[in-house]
């Protein structure tokens, strides 16, 4: 009896704990789905009224037109090369110290196999052991095997880019000589020149890889089918062509249209409180911007594993000889 009794009361204490994280958790949620109001609440308390479509735009783009500061790179007579640094640049550069922090920490924490590994350390140990053997290795094979480390690079890379962007703008910086301050936030991701760059990446290391496996020549020879007669060998190698850039263009568009969808969607609907200004749409606009905001955090970590996926699976199409 006195067992049963002190095992209700252990399960109610645990339930209450329960409760009161859930209850901390939803407001911790609530609280960041109405930061992103800030920049928009600050842009109307100015001289200009509200307008909609202005702050949507100024949310989702980069900061190009106005950049925080420019470094001339290069300088040929009147033309000048310098590198402009934008709100998109600043994140960039976050997202890519993370990921060199993750994996200099790995590297340190794997120095002693024989310490106990912390949480986070088995974390990542298992996130990488799956993606190594559940996802690299069934479609690059032995013979691919150096390639996991730049996959599971790019895995990370786009899941903190992904993550990082559904943090809502924490940081208003004004650029010099401009009267209003740019908040610094938003998702890398949701840009077409990043998520090109990556697809680039990807683009370049499965061509130069099924070269190097295959030949030059017997890398484009062999994208067309055994026994096609010769005088249609050309257009079959420019249709195989054209399927791979078609193929880097669906890894570059399916990751920048998914990211920027989303952000878009939990900026409008919050927005619509400043626009309407009514309690009737206050609360329902937070209700909905938080199921949103719970499928776009597996969104993002989904569109992180597809983008390192196809990028394993292409490199592994283009290597494999037969």
């Amino acid at each position: 009896m006195l067992q049963e009794d002190g095992n209700k009361i252990q399960e109610g204490c645990i339930r209450s704990v329960m409760a009161s994280r859930v209850v901390r958790a939803a407001l911790v949620c609530v609280v960041f789905s109405l930061l992103p109001l800030a920049p928009a609440r600050a842009a109307e308390q100015g001289q200009e009224p509200f307008n909609l479509s202005k702050v949507l735009f100024a949310e989702i783009t980069d900061s190009i037109d106005h950049p925080f500061a420019k470094i001339p790179l290069l300088t040929v007579g009147s033309f000048t090369l310098s590198l402009s640094i934008t709100k998109h640049f600043i994140l960039m550069t976050l997202v890519g110290l993370l990921v060199l922090a993750t994996m200099f920490y790995l590297a340190h924490k794997l120095k002693d196999p024989f310490r106990t590994p912390t949480r986070l350390q088995s974390l990542f140990e298992a996130l990488l052991q799956y993606m190594r053997e559940q996802v690299y290795e069934p479609v690059l094979g032995p013979e691919g095997r150096r390639f996991h480390l730049l996959c599971f690079t790019l895995f990370i890379f786009i899941l903190y880019a992904n993550l990082l962007g559904m943090i809502p703008p924490f940081a208003p910086i004004k650029p010099p000589g401009e009267s209003e301050a740019i908040w610094l936030g938003g998702a890398v991701t949701g840009n077409l020149a990043t998520t090109l760059g990556l697809g680039l990446i990807t683009f370049i290391v499965f061509n130069i890889s099924g070269m190097r496996a295959k030949g030059v020549l017997g890398y484009w020879r062999k994208l067309a089918p055994e026994g096609t007669p010769g005088w249609m060998l050309p257009f079959t190698l420019l249709l195989e062509f054209v399927g791979i850039l078609s193929k880097t263009l669906a890894l570059i568009m399916r990751l920048f249209a998914n990211m920027i969808g989303g952000h878009v969607a939990l900026l409008l609907i919050l927005l619509l409180i400043l626009k309407f200004q009514s309690l009737a749409v206050g609360p329902i606009a937070v209700i909905v911007d938080l199921a949103i905001m719970s499928l776009e955090l597996f969104v993002a970590v989904l569109q992180a594993y597809i983008f390192s996926f196809l990028s394993a699976l292409f490199i592994g199409i283009a290597q494999h000889k037969h």
